[in-house]
């Protein structure tokens, strides 16, 4: 089976590849710290004690630091993305990031890396 690089660094480049690789651990940090949070706030809140509610406010807090750094994420990958193509490309036009839906996207866009604009 490919690698990551063999897969990624011909279609988007070595720097938003390393970027891909940031996003995939942002975006396995945030599944586990929503299940986390949904069991921890579920104890927090039900209780309706001083300090549950607090601990609710903290969980929601990290919810919302997390959120923010998903964001983040995508907003340096599609970045990346646009310095590898010469074009902006907004966070939210990007595609989910598997091979088939990114090279119809490339194609629909009439999208280009640089090597193959030399051919």
């Amino acid at each position: 089976m490919p690698n990551v690089d063999e897969i990624w660094v011909p279609r988007i480049g070595a720097d938003a590849t390393a970027e891909l690789r940031r996003n995939a651990r942002v975006g396995t940090i945030m599944v586990v710290t929503v299940l986390a949070m949904g069991i921890a706030s579920s104890f927090a809140f039900g209780r309706g004690t001083p300090g549950g509610v607090l601990l609710g406010c903290v969980e929601v807090a990290i919810g919302i630091v997390a959120f923010a750094l998903l964001i983040r994420s995508r907003m340096r990958l599609a970045e990346a993305i646009s310095q590898w193509f010469g074009i902006k490309i907004g966070s939210r036009e990007l595609p989910n990031m598997r091979t088939k839906q990114f090279d119809a996207w490339c194609q629909r866009r009439n999208l280009r890396s640089p090597r193959q604009q030399q051919l």
